[in-house]
Formats: structure tokens, sequence, C-alpha cells
């Protein structure tokens, strides 16, 4: 064999078999420096993707003061009178956001001078509980919300509601049907009226196009307590809405004075 072709063979064999990784570089594999030589050679890796978790749970307290702001100076009242509601707030994903919880319970702690007062009242706590599902281009869940009378936001109400949505390309179809009613303590010195509804949308959205929204909706009301002395009352609405959206186009110039 001419020496030529022993020193190229040589020196092919140092190559490859050499030590040639770094410390980072483990041996068996082929180091970063040569590994774009064979990607052309369609070389595949034998890392695994990492897997995303099948469950998450997260728990955030919650808090909201509402700003006062009164017409007049002399309206002012003691801080000690603010609602301060506060709650705690446990969320759960499964199946990589493919369902979802909500669970929320909060109490308005308002400060109280009654001495011993542990602000331990029914009538200012909220519950609410919302569960949400994904299918492909679906989506569907259910909401129940409480309230006592003297909550800040939403007082006196208890609300069931069951909705669906689904969702293709710029067309979405939304319905929702469910039932609230007040007087959640039934106080018989008080009237109570539930109602029932049901709603059904159609929207369109194109991007540089109007949007349009049609929306019917049904509303029965009924009291299902009626003290001495209170009218019963019975209603159904039926409401019919439609919207057109034009999104207006920023124009960039240069303004001369």
């Amino acid at each position: 064999m001419p020496a030529f072709l022993k020193l190229g063979l040589v020196l092919l064999i140092s190559l490859f078999a050499g030590p040639v990784w770094s410390n980072e570089d483990q041996p068996g594999q082929i180091p970063p420096r040569w590994a774009s030589w064979f990607s052309a050679q369609g070389l595949e890796t034998s890392a695994q993707p990492a897997q995303a978790p099948v469950y998450q749970a997260t728990v955030t307290r919650t808090s909201y003061t509402p700003p006062i702001v009164p017409a007049n100076v002399r309206d002012l009242s003691l801080d000690t009178n603010r609602p301060r509601p506060q709650g705690v707030l446990a969320s759960t994903t499964w199946l990589n956001g493919a369902f979802m919880t909500e669970t929320e319970m909060a109490n308005d702690r308002r400060e109280s001078s009654i001495p011993g007062d542990t602000h331990d009242d029914p009538a200012r706590r909220m519950m609410r509980m919302g569960l949400t599902t994904s299918s492909g281009p679906a989506r569907y869940g259910m909401t129940y919300r409480r309230a006592g009378q003297a909550f800040y936001n939403g007082p006196d109400q208890d609300l069931r509601e069951v909705w669906g949505e689904w969702k293709k390309g710029v067309t979405t179809f939304h319905s929702a049907i469910g039932q609230q009613w007040n007087n959640v303590d039934r106080n018989p010195t008080q009237s109570r009226l539930e109602q029932n509804y049901g709603r059904i949308g159609l929207s369109w959205n194109q991007a540089s196009w109007p949007s349009l929204a049609v929306n019917y909706s049904q509303n029965a009301q009924n009291s299902a307590l009626d003290p001495t002395g209170i009218a019963a009352q019975k209603m159904t609405n039926h409401a019919l809405e439609a919207a057109l959206g034009i999104a207006a186009r920023p124009r960039f110039g240069r303004s001369v004075p």
C-alpha cells in the first residue's frame, strides 16, 4: 500500500475514533461539531420530548376593595364600613386543557364595631363553581353561583346555567339555558321571583370585514313566594337582537401645519 494511503487511513481512524468530545459531550454520542455533517442523511436523535402534565391545580387568594367616590365630601363614610370581599379560588386543568374546573368561596369581611364579631355571617358569603369541557370545535360547561343578601357583588342571587359553544372558522354558534332567583334564604316576609331563561346566538367575524351577530333570548318570570299584601307576578319576554360592527382602520400620515 502506498505511504500516502497509509497516512490518510491513520488520520481518518484517529479523526473518528479519537477523543473528540468535550466535557459536555458524552461517549457513544455524535459530538455537535460532527452532527451537522449527518443532518442531511436523516440522522434521528434519541431525545424524547417532554410530556405535558396531565393534571394541574392552582390555589390563589382573591380580594377586592371597591373605591368610594362620593358626590359630596359630607357623604364620606368611615373606612370600616367599606365592603372587602376576600376569598380563595381553586382552578384545576385536566387532560392538557380539555377539562377545567373553578371553585371560589368568598366572604365580605367588613369591619365591625361590635365586640366579638367573627364576621361569620351567612348573608355575606358567596360560592361559585364552574366546569368547562372542550372537544374539537365545541366547548360546553355549567355554572353555579350563590350569594347572600349582604354580599357586595351580585347579592341575594342563586344562579344555575348550562351553556355550549361551537366554532368553525369565522362562524360561532352559542346557546345557554339557566335559572335564577332572589331571596335565597326564603324569607317569608319577602317576595321571591324566579326566572327561567334561554339564549341562542350566531356570530360571524372575518378579518378586514364587518362583524355580524344575531341573538334571540326568552325570559320567563314567575313569583314563587308571595307574602301577604304583595301581588303575584308572571310575565314572559322575548327579545331578538342584531349587531353589525365595523372596525376603523388606523390611518398613518404626516400632518402639514
